[in-house]
């Protein structure tokens, strides 16, 4: 059986959709499994042993999206497999000619894509994510079991990891060090910019551990005051990581920090603890986007959240409930995973 799986938006969406052909190529060893997902994402799988191949999604030229779906048609899948669909992947699946095409009915226009179709409403965020894309397997007849999510790293990508640490860490590259990334793609609710820097601040004054906080560019609003502090052993890899340099980082970490946010799910599925704060309201839930089947600990406000799909701001009396999570159980919880991986 040749299958294509399609996932085409976020980092942390795509590495959740790895359990699915896990599952898959568990069921059917010998299923050739195709991964259509963005460029940026491609060093991430392709090396994946389950994975047959892996393709680059066209990011918004329609020409170029035509031109794929007639060379994916040529291959000949005997099934489609879409675990997210918007508008640009639909125009894409419409065009592909394979004799299964499986996938949520989402929204109005999805039900015109899919001769194997699967009812799911996702936002009452009743399940996680990961198995939401997993049960779609059973269109194909397919159990679906949960693994935790998977990447593989290029295999030469391991030859620069000692001068990358040299290059972050100085004199340091040899000694533990924990990631804090406050950061996010303004998804969900995160934690204030302060706190950050209080925990920061905390950790610096009671562990020896460096402190490497990382990001891009995007997510200077989210670190405040934190990289203003003058300390030897907090040092900044913000803006100065590629995917793949920021997966040899977080596989070295100690302990990971950060909201919900594609590195959390990298730090995860490269089995590093994660300490991760959540917003309450219902399409944000960890229930449905928490680290899975992974080491580490969920922090969520302490409120009777109502609301489905966004937070009401300061029209919600409960606001601004993330700043309820207090440092010093964040603190708490680093240092717990941190006793964990030190541990003999």
């Amino acid at each position: 059986m040749k299958v294509l799986i399609i996932r085409t938006d976020r980092l942390g969406d795509t590495i959740l959709a790895s359990p699915a052909w896990q599952a898959l190529k568990e069921e059917l060893p010998e299923a050739q499994v195709t991964l259509l997902t963005r460029r940026p994402y491609l060093l991430l799988f392709e090396s994946d042993p389950l994975l047959s191949a892996v393709l680059a999604f066209p990011e918004g030229d329609r020409q170029e999206s035509d031109e794929l779906a007639r060379q994916l048609s040529a291959l000949r899948f005997d099934a489609v497999l879409a675990l997210h669909v918007d508008r640009a992947a639909a125009r894409l699946i419409r065009k592909i000619r394979a004799p299964v095409k499986i996938g949520p009915l989402s929204n109005i226009w999805t039900w015109f894509l899919f001769n194997r179709p699967v009812r799911q409403r996702r936002s009452p965020s009743l399940l996680h994510e990961a198995d939401y894309s997993g049960l779609l397997l059973h269109k194909l007849d397919i159990r679906y079991r949960p693994h935790r999510p998977r990447v593989h790293l290029p295999a030469h990508s391991a030859e620069g990891e000692p001068a990358l640490m040299e290059r972050l860490l100085a004199d340091r590259a040899g000694d533990p060090f924990m990631v804090v990334h406050p950061g996010m793609g303004g998804s969900a609710l995160n934690w204030p910019a302060k706190r950050y820097a209080g925990l920061v601040q905390m950790i610096l004054s009671e562990a020896k551990e460096t402190v490497l906080v990382t990001g891009t560019e995007a997510d200077l609003p989210y670190l405040g005051s934190l990289l203003s502090q003058n300390n030897p052993r907090l040092i900044s890899a913000v803006g100065k990581l590629g995917l793949v340099e920021l997966a040899l980082v977080l596989r070295r970490a100690s302990v990971f920090v950060g909201p919900s946010t594609g590195p959390m799910h990298l730090a995860t599925a490269l089995d590093t603890p994660v300490v991760t704060l959540f917003s309450p309201v219902g399409v944000q839930r960890a229930r449905r986007w928490g680290p899975y089947h992974a080491r580490g600990t969920v922090l969520t406000p302490p409120v009777d959240c109502r609301e489905k799909y966004r937070c009401r701001l300061r029209r919600c009396r409960h606001y601004d409930c993330m700043d309820l999570i207090s440092v010093g159980e964040v603190l708490e919880a680093v240092k717990e995973w941190r006793r964990i991986a030190v541990s003999p």
